[in-house]
């Protein structure tokens, strides 16, 4: 029906859109080529390439497109950490906060707990400078405040190994590039493991 596909076509492109197809898309014996399959753009300057594969799929031709397209990289938001919460600090926390409460007599005030409580984990938790991270549970939620810790000390590892680094010695102190490589291999192997077992637990779930 030329009439529909006129008003098809008038609402494509009132809405700021093209197709970037031309050229025949559908073939059938004894039946005219018509282009009914198509690519709808609504920025025809930053097509590079548009058209039809010549193997068909039954009657209709495979349509493509290429465009120059800048997709801006999203901007991740830093995190200020005040707090490690690996596993050897709530250990020693819950020590510190067992050893507070010993002499402790419960009442209806709960400053003086709040006060225990507090300064046992501010001695056990509280880093001495606040980090700046990038991670975060919503950017990277598989990993773990101990995954943390543990890049952490990574870090210290390759400090620690990067200072023995001189003219003389350009490879540094041996032991302890092996010991910064050997924790490294080991702590992608564990972060890869967290990131499969999340992502099989998110398709368990769905």
């Amino acid at each position: 029906n030329t009439n529909t596909a006129s008003k098809f076509e008038d609402l494509v492109l009132s809405n700021g859109f093209s197709p970037v197809v031309s050229i025949p898309t559908h073939q059938r014996n004894h039946c005219r080529p018509t282009c009914i399959d198509n690519i709808l753009t609504n920025d025809i300057d930053k097509v590079v390439l548009s058209g039809t594969i010549s193997d068909s799929i039954g009657d209709h031709l495979p349509i493509f497109e290429f465009s120059n397209i800048h997709f801006e990289k999203p901007k991740i938001d830093k995190h200020i950490k005040y707090y490690d919460y690996s596993n050897e600090n709530l250990e020693k926390f819950s020590r510190m906060l067992y050893d507070g409460l010993a002499d402790h007599h419960a009442s209806r005030d709960f400053s003086c707990f709040m006060d225990i409580f507090r300064s046992s984990l501010d001695a056990s938790c509280k880093l001495e400078r606040p980090k700046v991270t990038k991670r975060s549970k919503i950017i990277n939620p598989w990993i773990t405040d101990s995954i943390i810790s543990a890049i952490d000390k990574k870090h210290d590892l390759k400090l620690d190994w990067v200072k023995t680094i001189t003219k003389i010695a350009p490879e540094g102190d041996p032991t302890l590039r092996k010991a910064f490589t050997d924790y490294r291999s080991a702590l992608k192997l564990i972060i890869k493991g967290a990131k499969n077992s999340f992502n099989v637990d998110k398709v368990n779930e769905n």
